[in-house]
Protein backbone atom coordinates (compact mmCIF):
# COMPACT_ATOMS: atom_id res chain seq x y z
CA UNK A 1 0.00 0.00 0.00
CA UNK A 2 1.25 3.54 -0.99
CA UNK A 3 1.92 6.40 1.35
CA UNK A 4 -0.57 8.60 -0.34
CA UNK A 5 -3.34 5.39 -0.38
CA UNK A 6 -3.06 5.43 3.20
CA UNK A 7 -3.06 8.76 3.54
CA UNK A 8 -6.31 9.25 1.71
CA UNK A 9 -7.48 6.50 3.94
CA UNK A 10 -6.69 8.29 7.04
CA UNK A 11 -8.36 11.47 5.85
CA UNK A 12 -12.05 9.80 5.14
CA UNK A 13 -11.47 7.78 8.43
CA UNK A 14 -12.15 11.07 10.36
CA UNK A 15 -15.50 12.56 8.56
CA UNK A 16 -18.08 11.26 10.20
CA UNK A 17 -21.22 9.58 8.84
CA UNK A 18 -24.76 10.26 8.43
CA UNK A 19 -27.78 9.24 10.33
CA UNK A 20 -30.54 8.17 8.77
CA UNK A 21 -32.39 11.36 9.16
CA UNK A 22 -29.96 13.48 7.94
CA UNK A 23 -30.03 11.05 4.45
CA UNK A 24 -33.49 11.43 3.93
CA UNK A 25 -33.06 15.37 4.71
CA UNK A 26 -30.36 15.76 2.37
CA UNK A 27 -31.58 13.83 -0.06
CA UNK A 28 -34.93 16.16 0.06
CA UNK A 29 -32.66 18.98 -0.14
CA UNK A 30 -30.80 17.96 -3.19
CA UNK A 31 -33.74 16.69 -5.27
CA UNK A 32 -35.69 19.88 -5.07
CA UNK A 33 -32.59 21.62 -6.20
CA UNK A 34 -32.04 19.51 -8.89
CA UNK A 35 -35.61 18.99 -9.93
CA UNK A 36 -36.72 22.85 -9.79
CA UNK A 37 -36.65 24.55 -13.34
CA UNK A 38 -35.27 27.99 -12.23
CA UNK A 39 -33.90 27.33 -8.66
CA UNK A 40 -33.02 30.45 -6.51
CA UNK A 41 -29.40 30.85 -5.21
CA UNK A 42 -30.41 29.98 -1.89
CA UNK A 43 -31.87 26.84 -2.89
CA UNK A 44 -28.55 25.91 -5.17
CA UNK A 45 -26.49 27.18 -2.71
CA UNK A 46 -28.08 24.90 0.11
CA UNK A 47 -28.32 21.88 -2.54
CA UNK A 48 -24.78 21.71 -3.46
CA UNK A 49 -23.54 22.02 0.13
CA UNK A 50 -26.23 18.93 0.74
CA UNK A 51 -24.88 17.24 -2.22
CA UNK A 52 -20.97 17.52 -1.16
CA UNK A 53 -21.71 16.23 2.62
CA UNK A 54 -23.60 13.11 1.46
CA UNK A 55 -20.47 12.73 -1.06
CA UNK A 56 -17.92 12.92 1.69
CA UNK A 57 -19.88 10.85 4.10
CA UNK A 58 -19.62 8.25 1.89
CA UNK A 59 -16.45 7.65 0.54
CA UNK A 60 -15.47 4.87 2.90
CA UNK A 61 -18.35 2.98 1.05
CA UNK A 62 -16.31 3.70 -2.22
CA UNK A 63 -13.23 2.39 -0.68
CA UNK A 64 -15.33 -0.69 0.74
CA UNK A 65 -16.70 -1.48 -2.93
CA UNK A 66 -13.00 -1.29 -4.30
CA UNK A 67 -11.43 -3.62 -1.69
CA UNK A 68 -13.71 -6.70 -3.66
CA UNK A 69 -11.40 -5.76 -6.71
CA UNK A 70 -7.58 -6.27 -5.41
CA UNK A 71 -6.54 -9.19 -7.20
CA UNK A 72 -7.74 -7.61 -10.50
CA UNK A 73 -6.51 -4.29 -9.61
CA UNK A 74 -2.99 -5.97 -8.58
CA UNK A 75 -3.24 -8.13 -11.98
CA UNK A 76 -3.80 -5.09 -14.30
CA UNK A 77 -1.57 -3.23 -12.54
CA UNK A 78 -3.65 0.05 -11.48
CA UNK A 79 -3.02 2.49 -8.82
CA UNK A 80 -6.06 1.98 -6.72
CA UNK A 81 -6.11 5.96 -6.30
CA UNK A 82 -7.72 5.33 -10.10
CA UNK A 83 -10.50 2.89 -9.18
CA UNK A 84 -11.43 4.78 -6.31
CA UNK A 85 -11.97 7.74 -8.02
CA UNK A 86 -13.85 6.30 -10.64
CA UNK A 87 -15.79 4.47 -7.59
CA UNK A 88 -16.88 8.20 -6.45
CA UNK A 89 -17.97 9.21 -9.97
CA UNK A 90 -20.66 6.85 -9.47
CA UNK A 91 -21.17 7.87 -5.59
CA UNK A 92 -21.99 11.48 -7.28
CA UNK A 93 -24.45 9.96 -9.98
CA UNK A 94 -26.23 8.10 -6.79
CA UNK A 95 -26.29 11.17 -4.99
CA UNK A 96 -27.75 12.79 -8.10
CA UNK A 97 -30.46 10.09 -9.01
CA UNK A 98 -31.52 8.74 -4.80
CA UNK A 99 -34.98 9.44 -4.08
CA UNK A 100 -35.93 9.19 -0.49
CA UNK A 101 -39.43 8.87 -0.77
CA UNK A 102 -38.43 4.93 -1.66
CA UNK A 103 -37.79 3.88 1.50
CA UNK A 104 -34.51 2.35 1.69
CA UNK A 105 -31.34 3.73 2.96
CA UNK A 106 -28.68 5.70 0.74
CA UNK A 107 -25.79 3.06 1.21
CA UNK A 108 -27.90 0.20 -0.32
CA UNK A 109 -28.73 2.37 -3.55
CA UNK A 110 -25.67 4.03 -4.19
CA UNK A 111 -23.83 0.92 -3.75
CA UNK A 112 -24.92 -0.51 -7.22
CA UNK A 113 -23.88 2.83 -9.01
CA UNK A 114 -19.95 2.47 -7.17
CA UNK A 115 -20.30 -0.86 -8.58
CA UNK A 116 -21.10 -0.25 -11.91
CA UNK A 117 -18.17 2.55 -12.32
CA UNK A 118 -15.50 0.16 -10.82
CA UNK A 119 -16.85 -2.57 -12.89
CA UNK A 120 -16.48 0.04 -16.31
CA UNK A 121 -13.24 1.13 -15.60
CA UNK A 122 -11.62 -1.98 -15.14
CA UNK A 123 -12.99 -2.75 -18.47
CA UNK A 124 -11.71 0.12 -19.69
CA UNK A 125 -8.56 -0.68 -18.71
CA UNK A 126 -7.85 -3.95 -19.10
CA UNK A 127 -7.23 -4.51 -22.90
CA UNK A 128 -5.83 -2.45 -25.46
CA UNK A 129 -9.39 -2.78 -27.63
CA UNK A 130 -12.55 -1.47 -25.69
CA UNK A 131 -15.77 -3.59 -25.96
CA UNK A 132 -19.17 -2.38 -24.85
CA UNK A 133 -19.84 -2.97 -20.65
CA UNK A 134 -22.82 -4.90 -22.72
CA UNK A 135 -20.62 -7.06 -24.53
CA UNK A 136 -18.18 -7.56 -21.59
CA UNK A 137 -21.07 -8.02 -18.96
CA UNK A 138 -22.86 -11.01 -21.20
CA UNK A 139 -19.30 -12.40 -21.52
CA UNK A 140 -18.52 -13.19 -17.71
CA UNK A 141 -22.07 -14.02 -17.29
CA UNK A 142 -22.09 -16.80 -19.45
CA UNK A 143 -17.93 -17.83 -18.58
CA UNK A 144 -19.76 -17.72 -14.52
CA UNK A 145 -22.74 -19.94 -15.65
CA UNK A 146 -19.95 -22.47 -17.42
CA UNK A 147 -17.96 -22.51 -14.35
CA UNK A 148 -20.69 -23.27 -12.00
CA UNK A 149 -21.82 -26.36 -13.72
CA UNK A 150 -19.75 -29.69 -13.99
CA UNK A 151 -20.25 -30.31 -17.33
CA UNK A 152 -19.60 -28.19 -20.56
CA UNK A 153 -22.74 -26.76 -21.50
CA UNK A 154 -23.44 -26.41 -25.06
CA UNK A 155 -23.86 -23.00 -26.97
CA UNK A 156 -27.69 -23.42 -27.00
CA UNK A 157 -27.89 -24.39 -23.42
CA UNK A 158 -25.65 -21.46 -22.52
CA UNK A 159 -28.39 -18.78 -24.51
CA UNK A 160 -31.82 -20.35 -23.47
CA UNK A 161 -30.09 -19.73 -19.59
CA UNK A 162 -29.23 -16.63 -20.40
CA UNK A 163 -32.43 -15.68 -22.28
CA UNK A 164 -29.94 -14.69 -25.56
CA UNK A 165 -30.44 -16.19 -28.71
CA UNK A 166 -27.10 -18.48 -29.80
CA UNK A 167 -25.98 -15.93 -32.92
CA UNK A 168 -25.49 -12.81 -30.19
CA UNK A 169 -23.94 -15.24 -27.78
CA UNK A 170 -21.43 -16.94 -29.85
CA UNK A 171 -20.49 -13.46 -31.40
CA UNK A 172 -20.12 -11.87 -27.71
CA UNK A 173 -17.98 -14.92 -26.97
CA UNK A 174 -15.53 -14.93 -30.22
CA UNK A 175 -15.45 -10.73 -29.79
CA UNK A 176 -14.18 -11.09 -26.10
CA UNK A 177 -11.12 -13.50 -26.79
CA UNK A 178 -10.14 -12.02 -29.76
CA UNK A 179 -9.93 -8.74 -28.25
CA UNK A 180 -8.47 -10.05 -25.12
CA UNK A 181 -4.37 -8.56 -25.49
CA UNK A 182 -1.38 -9.09 -22.88
CA UNK A 183 1.32 -6.84 -23.01
CA UNK A 184 5.12 -8.24 -23.84
CA UNK A 185 6.28 -6.25 -20.85
CA UNK A 186 4.33 -8.10 -18.05
CA UNK A 187 6.36 -9.22 -15.23
CA UNK A 188 6.72 -12.80 -14.68
CA UNK A 189 6.95 -13.99 -10.90
CA UNK A 190 6.11 -11.30 -9.36
CA UNK A 191 6.28 -7.16 -9.81
CA UNK A 192 10.39 -7.16 -8.97
CA UNK A 193 10.97 -9.97 -11.20
CA UNK A 194 13.56 -9.13 -13.91
CA UNK A 195 12.04 -11.46 -16.37
CA UNK A 196 8.83 -10.18 -18.33
CA UNK A 197 6.47 -12.08 -20.86
CA UNK A 198 8.62 -11.25 -23.98
CA UNK A 199 11.78 -13.12 -22.50
CA UNK A 200 10.02 -16.25 -22.59
CA UNK A 201 8.51 -15.97 -25.99
CA UNK A 202 11.46 -18.30 -28.49
CA UNK A 203 12.32 -15.94 -31.88
CA UNK A 204 10.66 -16.91 -34.90
CA UNK A 205 12.66 -19.38 -37.26
CA UNK A 206 15.49 -17.58 -39.23
CA UNK A 207 14.70 -16.73 -42.76
CA UNK A 208 15.71 -20.06 -44.75
CA UNK A 209 19.27 -19.95 -46.43
CA UNK A 210 17.41 -18.64 -50.38
CA UNK A 211 16.01 -15.99 -48.72
CA UNK A 212 18.90 -14.69 -46.60
CA UNK A 213 21.69 -15.40 -49.37
CA UNK A 214 19.53 -14.69 -52.76
CA UNK A 215 21.47 -12.51 -53.90
CA UNK A 216 24.73 -14.17 -53.43
CA UNK A 217 23.34 -17.23 -55.54
CA UNK A 218 22.78 -14.60 -58.14
CA UNK A 219 26.37 -13.70 -58.45
CA UNK A 220 27.22 -17.42 -57.99
CA UNK A 221 25.87 -18.58 -61.25
CA UNK A 222 27.40 -15.68 -63.08
CA UNK A 223 30.73 -17.38 -62.65
CA UNK A 224 32.26 -20.53 -64.89
CA UNK A 225 30.67 -23.88 -64.40
CA UNK A 226 34.13 -25.87 -63.16
CA UNK A 227 34.80 -22.06 -60.30
CA UNK A 228 31.20 -22.93 -59.39
CA UNK A 229 32.13 -26.92 -58.87
CA UNK A 230 35.21 -25.59 -56.86
CA UNK A 231 33.48 -23.65 -54.38
CA UNK A 232 30.74 -26.07 -53.74
CA UNK A 233 33.04 -28.91 -52.97
CA UNK A 234 35.16 -26.95 -51.08
CA UNK A 235 32.64 -25.03 -49.41
CA UNK A 236 29.56 -27.15 -48.79
CA UNK A 237 27.76 -27.41 -45.74
CA UNK A 238 28.04 -31.14 -44.95
CA UNK A 239 31.11 -32.03 -46.26
CA UNK A 240 34.15 -29.78 -47.51
CA UNK A 241 36.92 -31.27 -49.41
CA UNK A 242 39.87 -30.35 -49.05
CA UNK A 243 42.53 -29.20 -52.09
CA UNK A 244 43.50 -32.64 -52.78
CA UNK A 245 40.40 -34.54 -52.44
CA UNK A 246 38.44 -31.10 -54.86
CA UNK A 247 41.60 -31.82 -57.61
CA UNK A 248 40.73 -35.44 -57.31
CA UNK A 249 37.31 -35.38 -57.86
CA UNK A 250 37.77 -32.87 -60.85
CA UNK A 251 40.57 -34.32 -62.57
CA UNK A 252 42.52 -31.53 -61.83
CA UNK A 253 45.67 -30.74 -59.77
CA UNK A 254 46.10 -29.36 -56.49
CA UNK A 255 47.46 -26.25 -57.66
CA UNK A 256 44.93 -25.96 -60.73
CA UNK A 257 42.27 -25.76 -58.41
CA UNK A 258 43.50 -23.65 -55.80
CA UNK A 259 43.98 -20.67 -59.30
CA UNK A 260 40.23 -21.63 -60.01
CA UNK A 261 39.13 -21.17 -56.12
CA UNK A 262 41.40 -17.72 -55.89
CA UNK A 263 40.11 -16.11 -59.54
CA UNK A 264 36.42 -17.14 -58.41
CA UNK A 265 37.08 -15.01 -55.05
CA UNK A 266 38.34 -12.43 -56.76
CA UNK A 267 35.12 -12.27 -59.27
CA UNK A 268 32.96 -12.62 -56.20
CA UNK A 269 34.67 -9.31 -54.25
CA UNK A 270 34.95 -7.04 -57.47
CA UNK A 271 31.12 -7.67 -57.55
CA UNK A 272 30.18 -7.68 -54.08
CA UNK A 273 32.31 -4.74 -52.50
CA UNK A 274 30.79 -2.12 -54.46
CA UNK A 275 26.99 -3.38 -52.87
CA UNK A 276 28.67 -3.80 -49.53
CA UNK A 277 29.90 -0.32 -49.59
CA UNK A 278 28.43 1.84 -53.06
CA UNK A 279 30.72 4.57 -51.81
CA UNK A 280 33.93 2.80 -50.69
CA UNK A 281 35.18 2.46 -54.09
CA UNK A 282 37.27 -0.26 -55.20
CA UNK A 283 39.72 -2.14 -53.15
CA UNK A 284 42.85 -1.33 -53.36
CA UNK A 285 44.57 -4.53 -53.25
CA UNK A 286 45.58 -6.95 -55.28
CA UNK A 287 43.68 -9.73 -56.74
CA UNK A 288 46.26 -12.07 -55.06
CA UNK A 289 44.83 -10.37 -51.62
CA UNK A 290 48.16 -9.06 -50.56
CA UNK A 291 48.88 -5.14 -50.49
CA UNK A 292 52.12 -5.40 -52.22
CA UNK A 293 53.12 -5.71 -55.95
CA UNK A 294 51.38 -8.94 -57.76
CA UNK A 295 53.68 -11.74 -58.00
CA UNK A 296 54.07 -11.65 -61.71
CA UNK A 297 55.44 -7.95 -61.82
CA UNK A 298 57.64 -9.10 -59.34
CA UNK A 299 59.15 -11.62 -60.60
CA UNK A 300 59.77 -9.30 -64.00
CA UNK A 301 61.09 -7.15 -61.69
CA UNK A 302 63.88 -9.35 -60.53
CA UNK A 303 64.46 -10.68 -64.49
CA UNK A 304 65.12 -7.11 -64.95
CA UNK A 305 67.49 -6.53 -61.97
CA UNK A 306 69.63 -9.92 -63.24
CA UNK A 307 70.45 -8.04 -66.36
CA UNK A 308 72.14 -10.36 -69.65
CA UNK A 309 75.58 -9.99 -68.06
CA UNK A 310 74.24 -11.56 -64.79
CA UNK A 311 73.00 -14.97 -66.34
CA UNK A 312 69.64 -13.93 -66.25
CA UNK A 313 67.10 -14.60 -69.56
CA UNK A 314 64.02 -13.40 -70.64
CA UNK A 315 61.03 -15.35 -70.81
CA UNK A 316 58.02 -14.60 -73.46
CA UNK A 317 55.30 -14.27 -71.50
CA UNK A 318 52.15 -15.47 -73.57
CA UNK A 319 48.30 -14.07 -72.38
CA UNK A 320 46.58 -16.51 -70.37
CA UNK A 321 44.34 -18.60 -71.38
CA UNK A 322 40.76 -18.05 -69.84
CA UNK A 323 39.10 -21.02 -70.87
CA UNK A 324 38.03 -23.51 -68.08
CA UNK A 325 38.01 -27.06 -67.97
CA UNK A 326 34.56 -28.29 -69.02
CA UNK A 327 32.80 -30.31 -65.87
CA UNK A 328 31.86 -33.30 -67.30
CA UNK A 329 35.52 -33.61 -68.62
CA UNK A 330 38.23 -35.74 -66.72
CA UNK A 331 41.46 -35.74 -68.11
CA UNK A 332 44.55 -37.87 -66.50
CA UNK A 333 46.53 -35.95 -63.73
CA UNK A 334 50.07 -37.03 -65.71
CA UNK A 335 49.23 -34.90 -68.12
CA UNK A 336 47.21 -31.99 -66.67
CA UNK A 337 50.31 -31.18 -64.65
CA UNK A 338 52.59 -30.85 -67.52
CA UNK A 339 50.08 -28.67 -69.20
CA UNK A 340 50.06 -26.34 -65.79
CA UNK A 341 53.46 -26.17 -65.13
CA UNK A 342 54.69 -24.40 -68.23
CA UNK A 343 54.01 -21.51 -69.91
CA UNK A 344 50.46 -19.70 -70.11
CA UNK A 345 49.19 -22.06 -67.18
CA UNK A 346 52.19 -21.18 -65.24
CA UNK A 347 50.38 -20.73 -60.94
CA UNK A 348 50.79 -18.20 -59.11
CA UNK A 349 52.55 -19.99 -56.37
CA UNK A 350 55.53 -20.66 -59.33
CA UNK A 351 55.29 -17.23 -60.17
CA UNK A 352 56.35 -16.05 -56.48
CA UNK A 353 58.45 -18.47 -56.45
CA UNK A 354 60.26 -17.54 -59.65
CA UNK A 355 60.18 -13.73 -58.16
CA UNK A 356 62.23 -14.62 -54.56
CA UNK A 357 64.72 -16.80 -57.01
CA UNK A 358 65.70 -13.38 -58.56
CA UNK A 359 66.02 -11.19 -55.59
CA UNK A 360 68.30 -14.10 -53.82
CA UNK A 361 70.33 -13.92 -57.46
CA UNK A 362 70.69 -10.35 -57.19
CA UNK A 363 72.16 -9.95 -53.79
CA UNK A 364 74.08 -12.60 -54.18
CA UNK A 365 75.72 -10.78 -57.23
CA UNK A 366 75.91 -7.96 -55.52
CA UNK A 367 78.09 -9.34 -52.85
CA UNK A 368 82.36 -8.92 -53.28
CA UNK A 369 83.65 -11.82 -53.05
CA UNK A 370 87.43 -11.68 -50.87
CA UNK A 371 90.60 -12.80 -52.74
Amino acid sequence: MSDAFGDYLHRIGRLPLLTPAEELHLGTVVQEWLTSPSPAMGLERRGRRAMDRMVTANLRLVVSVTRHYQTRIRHLQIDPLDVIQAGTLGLIRAVERYSPSRGYRFSTYAYWWIRQAVNRYLQEQSGAIRLPAQVTALAMKARFLQASEARNLRLAELAARLGESEKRLAFVLRVTHEAHAVSLDQPMGGEDADACLGDLIPMPSALPYQEDYGWLHGELSQLQPIEQQVLQLRFRQDDPLSLARTAECLGLTKEKVQRLERQAFNKLRRRVLPMLDPQGGSPSSSPQGGGGQPPADAARTGRAALGPAQGGHRQNVQPQDHQAAQPGRCQPQGRQTTADASGPRQSADAQEAAAFRATRYSRLEATPVPR
